[in-house]
């Protein structure tokens, strides 16, 4: 049993960061992964490539959302709570990523691009690297300070709740459109990790992925089972 939970604490918020840190490094992993095989081998069919691109930007959109999150909801609460964190070098952290975020988007915005249009794909990989680099020291500072027996020493069970509650609607409300970013989070989790998120994503997932099927389809391939 965690240390949380030992103490009559439901380790929820801490469980969810985790959580959403696994979806959004995995976008980072896959992302590289994918770009690195769409600029050496043939030209895949549209189809793929354009499942690709509604991944990567359905990325991009959660951590931009993520982020808003964190600033609008979660970090307020936790400095009202006198929960000590270097919050102004996680701001700092969140803006030198969307910065980096506004260049991704008009790239993978543009109808025109294909994947053998080399020195805009090759301007995509340096981008997504670089923002993957920028996330994962980041993402170790927040587990770090966050983890669940500090969150437990400030916020009980029933007040971590009300806060998912709040960050669910938070970044459902950043997240447009919400029938590909609900999938990107679900798909890119398994098994317990998946069942962890619950909290986080609408009450009614799992009819609302089957409603949604036609729209985030295409980014199947790079899905999790």
């Amino acid at each position: 049993m965690d240390d949380a939970e030992s103490v009559g604490v439901e380790p929820i918020i801490s469980k969810g960061l985790i959580g959403i840190h696994k979806v959004i490094t995995r976008g980072f992993s896959v992302s590289n992964d994918n770009i690195q095989i769409f600029i050496q081998h043939d030209p895949s069919d549209a189809e793929t490539f354009g499942g690709f691109l509604d991944y990567l930007q359905s990325l991009t959109t959660l951590v931009h959302a993520h982020h808003s999150t964190e600033d609008e909801v979660v970090f307020p609460i936790f400095k009202r709570e006198l929960m000590v964190a270097p919050y102004d070098l996680l701001k700092k952290g969140h803006v030198k990523m969307e910065g980096l975020l506004d260049q991704i988007n008009p790239i993978i915005r543009n109808p025109d691009l294909h994947n053998e249009d080399t020195a805009s794909m090759l301007k995509l990989q340096d981008l997504v690297q670089s923002l993957s680099d920028l996330w994962a020291p980041h993402i170790e500072i927040e587990e770090c300070r966050f983890s669940q027996n500090t969150i437990a020493e400030y916020l009980n069970t029933e007040e971590q709740r009300k806060l998912s509650l709040k960050i669910g609607e938070q970044m459902q409300k950043n997240s447009d459109p919400v029938y590909m970013i609900i999938p990107f989070i679900y798909y890119n989790l398994s098994g317990r990790a998946r069942d962890l998120m619950a909290p986080f994503l609408p009450p009614n997932t799992n009819f609302l992925l089957n409603s949604w099927k036609d729209h985030w389809m295409p980014m199947k391939p790079f899905f999790l089972d």
